[in-house]
């Protein structure tokens, strides 16, 4: 059995208040930078829907899970992780026509409500099987339950400068097989 959990800052400073939009000539007024913790060429994956490069930053994660050895060479195991965002996007005022969101205010950009702070629930499971101790084959499934925050969007993907969403709240599902030798 083991837990584990990762916390990566990041802020999101893309919003202007309403009296930065009405006075934007003012020299007291100067933009927020965004600043997200880089992780400076990790080689760790949370997740495979949204941290194929180990790049996921301005997010919270928090994981638990169980493996077994049923038989000397086979391992299976269980996981399931909860991930958040840390500071949510402003989006823009915008209504639906169907799927397609359509801007009521696009020249008032002071004008946002803040996107979900929920990416989601991820399932894993996996098996292996360890031919050698050099050699080792594994085959996995990982189902995502699509948060509010995923499906609206967020930036944290890219060292938290990809905007990374727009799901429609569809589940995803990623099937993998792959084989580890080691020399």
């Amino acid at each position: 059995m083991h837990v584990g959990a990762a916390y990566f800052e990041g802020e999101d400073n893309r919003g202007i208040s309403f009296s930065d939009w009405i006075k934007p000539w003012a020299p007291w007024v100067r933009p927020n930078a965004s600043v997200s913790f880089n992780r400076l060429f990790s080689n760790t994956v949370y997740s495979p829907f949204f941290d194929e490069m180990g790049e996921l930053s301005n997010f919270w994660m928090v994981r638990g899970g169980v493996s077994a050895h049923p038989l000397e060479s086979v391992e299976a195991g269980l996981d399931a992780s909860y991930f958040g965002v840390l500071d949510t996007f402003d989006l823009p005022r915008f209504f639906r026509v169907g799927h397609t969101p359509l801007l009521f205010a696009r020249g008032f950009s002071f004008m946002t409500k803040k996107s979900g702070d929920d990416l989601g629930w991820e399932l894993d499971l996996w098996l292996k099987y360890h031919y050698s101790k050099d050699l080792t084959l594994e085959a996995g499934w990982s189902h995502l339950f699509t948060g509010d925050g995923l499906s609206k969007g967020n930036f944290t993907d890219m060292n938290g400068l990809l905007f990374n969403g727009g799901t429609a709240k569809d589940d995803a599902d990623y099937l993998y097989f792959q084989t580890t030798l080691r020399f």
